[in-house]
């Protein structure tokens, strides 16, 4: 199935930012009988020693999911995804955060076919509206999404990229800033417990 272009080079994302961690972490999860499932995140960075940490909940209504996650740096965040809305393939997901320096709110719709995916995110603190599309076939995965502002009544960003992808391995080609900066990203998993990424860009 075709990726969605937000998750083009997501393995190598994953690897090299989210899965990585300078400092010590611990995790704990945790589900109630009525299937609440509970995750704590704590991580003592090694730069500083600084301690951070998060407290999160999902649970699920009808086949729809909520989750609410509170930090130790004052934020509260909320997201609902709705994917029981009568229309196979189309996802809706709102998220809301509020914090001591800022605050958000957002809105997206996605729909996935076997060749087709698409997506339309709204920002309503940023006033922005992004759509994005992407069409594959077996491993490859082509293209590109755009940002328009409404304050300007311009776009700000757009961008175009291709995926070619496998169980274990995936390289992912883009150019962002309105072309002015290209990026190659490689992610391969040796096996389950091994894997390697890369990135350049320029």
């Amino acid at each position: 199935m075709v990726k969605s272009y937000s998750d083009f080079g997501k393995s190598a994302k994953n690897l090299l930012k989210d899965d990585y961690v300078v400092g010590k972490k611990a995790e704990v999860k945790t589900a109630t009988a009525d299937g609440v499932n509970f995750t704590a995140t704590g991580i003592e960075s090694d730069k500083d020693g600084a301690l951070s940490g998060s407290l999160s909940w999902k649970y699920k209504v009808y086949g729809n999911a909520f989750t609410t996650k509170v930090t130790t740096a004052n934020v509260i965040s909320n997201e609902a995804v709705f994917e029981n809305i009568g229309v196979k393939g189309l996802k809706t997901t709102v998220n809301g955060s509020l914090g001591t320096a800022s605050q958000s709110a957002s809105a997206k719709l996605d729909y996935k076919h076997d060749a087709v995916a698409a997506t339309i995110l709204a920002d309503v603190k940023d006033q922005t509206l992004t759509p994005s599309v992407a069409v594959g076939y077996k491993m490859l995965s082509l293209g590109g999404t755009a940002t328009l502002e409404n304050s300007s009544k311009s776009v700000s960003q757009y961008s175009l990229g291709a995926s070619l992808a496998q169980d274990d391995s995936e390289l992912a080609i883009s150019t962002t800033d309105k072309f002015n900066l290209f990026k190659v990203t490689n992610a391969i998993r040796i096996e389950d417990t091994a894997a390697l990424a890369g990135k350049s860009a320029g």
